[in-house]
């Protein structure tokens, strides 16, 4: 369920109905604002335009990895990161031919957590786009990714959600006025 960010779903909307999708995008924007679900919810439109299920062959979700130890233990004080062989992965996969004969697509979560080799492994697929591929890059900052990376994906904004948005969708699931403005409140814009 996507709440808000209506600009950005009509935008996308147009796109595929006027078959003038970019091979990368971009969504950034603050954390836990909606930008995985609009990913998600556009892929679906991309892999099963019929919308006749729920799952979805066709796309390929990377998220960043934690490190593990020998014992099988995340590693201390570490971050999770996308790996070049996750990207390499992504590579050979979207290289195959889509099982709905669609779109594939990726989502690459967090990109900013790729390491450097990674970036570099992303970027020569971005620069050779095969056939129907669309990968879609979350970030909370453009500044967090090489402009080299930036440069060549279509770049979608998505900002905090105005309260009446968040009221709205809490009406529609039957909450009264008085608590879903009390939510939207403590929400600070994110859904």
């Amino acid at each position: 369920m996507i709440i808000g960010h209506h600009k950005q779903w009509q935008f996308l909307n147009r796109s595929i109905e006027n078959d003038r999708i970019a091979h990368a995008y971009l969504f950034y924007g603050p954390a836990k604002i909606g930008k995985r679900a609009v990913a998600l919810e556009i892929t679906k439109l991309l892999t099963s335009p019929a919308g006749e299920s729920h799952i979805v062959p066709d796309l390929i979700l990377i998220e960043p990895e934690y490190p593990i130890d020998e014992e099988g233990e995340l590693k201390e004080a570490s971050r999770a990161v996308i790996h070049i062989s996750q990207i390499r992965e992504l590579k050979a996969r979207l290289s195959l031919s889509a099982i709905k004969g669609g779109y594939k697509a990726a989502i690459i979560d967090e990109a900013p957590a790729m390491t450097t080799d990674a970036q570099s492994a992303l970027l020569k697929l971005l620069e050779e786009p095969k056939g129907k591929t669309v990968i879609i890059l979350l970030a909370q900052h453009l500044q967090q990714l090489p402009q080299t990376i930036v440069s060549r994906c279509q770049l979608i904004r998505f900002d905090l959600l105005p309260s009446r948005d968040i009221e709205e969708y809490l009406s529609q699931q039957k909450v009264p006025v008085k608590r879903a403005q009390e939510l939207s409140w403590l929400s600070f814009g994110r859904p």
